[in-house]
């Protein structure tokens, strides 16, 4: 599996423009590799407990205020979204005002 390449120190270089394979050592410029990347998610929807699988490309999107993978549930239609750290979509931070 291509990964960023690792530093002298043996740190991955988060920073770098290009994925190398550790085997062979063959690189891909950045972009052109993570557009090729796809997500299977095995899901119950939540609002028809449909279980199904599908397959999407690993492309987040805004929704409702946070970055998520979106896709629609195969029976209802309906859209899920899966966000980074499971974090809320479209709620305010629950910030006390002061008077």
């Amino acid at each position: 599996m291509m990964s960023k390449p690792r530093g002298d120190d043996g740190k991955v270089k988060i920073r770098a423009k290009e994925y190398v394979c550790p085997e062979c050592g063959h690189s891909v410029e950045k972009q052109e590799y993570e557009d090729t990347l796809t997500a299977n998610v095995a899901y119950t929807c939540p609002y028809c407990s449909y279980q199904g699988e599908i397959q999407i490309p690993f492309k987040r999107k805004t929704y409702e205020g946070a970055k998520a993978l979106v896709f629609e549930c195969a029976k209802c239609k309906k859209k899920i979204a899966i966000t980074k750290k499971l974090k809320e979509i479209g709620k305010k931070d629950d910030v006390p005002e002061e008077d």
